[in-house]
C-alpha cells in the first residue's frame, strides 16, 4: 500500500517516523482499540479469520544503511508472526515522499492458509487508514 506525502522531503518523514512515540497516534486511526505495551510496541486488535485477533507491532529500527530509508517493524501474534516495513522514496518534485507499507507474515498451518485472505483484507483496509492518517500527522507536525 502507498501514500504520497506532498511537500515533505523523504529524510524529514524518515526522521519523524524514526521516533516510535508517533506511531500509536497514526496507527489508532486503523486500530482504535490499540494498546501501548511498552516504549517500542503496541497491540493492534482487529477481526480477521472469523474471530478477534491481536497483532503485536514492535518497532525494530529506522534503517538508512542502504540507498533507501525504511522503518522496520516486527510482528507477532497467532498467524501473524513476521515483519512489516515502511519504505520511503523521493518522488518528483523532490519535496514529495512516497511511503509504501509492505507486510510479510506466516499464516501457519493449512487452516492459516484458508484464513489468510480474510486476515490480509482486514489488515490492508486498516493499514490504508493508518497511512492516510500518517500523511495528515506528518504534514501537520513538519509544516505546522
Amino acid at each position: 500500500r502507498d501514500v504520497l506525502v506532498n511537500g515533505l522531503r523523504r529524510d524529514d518523514v524518515f526522521q519523524w517516523m524514526a521516533n516510535f512515540a508517533v506511531h500509536p497516534e497514526f496507527l489508532r486511526s486503523g486500530f482504535p482499540e490499540l494498546t501501548v505495551l511498552d516504549d517500542n510496541s503496541v497491540t493492534l486488535p482487529f477481526n480477521g479469520g472469523w474471530k478477534r485477533r491481536e497483532l503485536i507491532y514492535r518497532f525494530v529500527e529506522a534503517d538508512d544503511r542502504h540507498a533507501g530509508r525504511r522503518i522496520q517493524i516486527a510482528t507477532e501474534g497467532k498467524r501473524l508472526e513476521g515483519h512489516l516495513h515502511f519504505s520511503l522514496r523521493t518522488m518528483k518534485p523532490s519535496t514529495d515522499t512516497m511511503v509504501t507499507l509492505h507486510m510479510d507474515y506466516d499464516p501457519g498451518s493449512i487452516l492459516g492458509k484458508v484464513l489468510e485472505s480474510d486476515i490480509n483484507e482486514e489488515l490492508a483496509k486498516r493499514f490504508v487508514q493508518c497511512l492516510e492518517q500518517l500523511k495528515v500527522n506528518v504534514e501537520q507536525e513538519l509544516l505546522g
